[in-house]
């Protein structure tokens, strides 16, 4: 599957001494040789779009390397059901 996306970071919000960012996303997906029976059975393409409306980053720390969490929620939809 391969992923082509953009983000906008709209705005951050301070939580004690973190910021957390928040923004959308854009994404195009296509879904290559796909088995239509999930296993071995005829080879088939999905190409599909998607938008997440919010998408919330929120690093453990301030430090230039650190881990964080990430909640987000939208909608992908393909030319065809898989």
């Amino acid at each position: 599957m391969a992923f082509i996306n953009g983000q906008v970071w709209h705005t951050s919000i301070n939580l004690r001494n973190i910021s957390a960012r928040v923004g959308s996303e854009l994404i195009f997906t296509h879904w290559v040789q796909y088995p239509e029976d999930g296993l071995e059975g005829a080879n088939d393409q999905r190409i599909g779009i998607g938008i997440v409306p919010i998408h919330i980053v929120l690093p453990f720390s301030e430090r230039s390397v650190s881990p964080f969490t990430s909640a987000s929620f939208g909608v992908l939809i393909f030319n065809d059901r898989l």
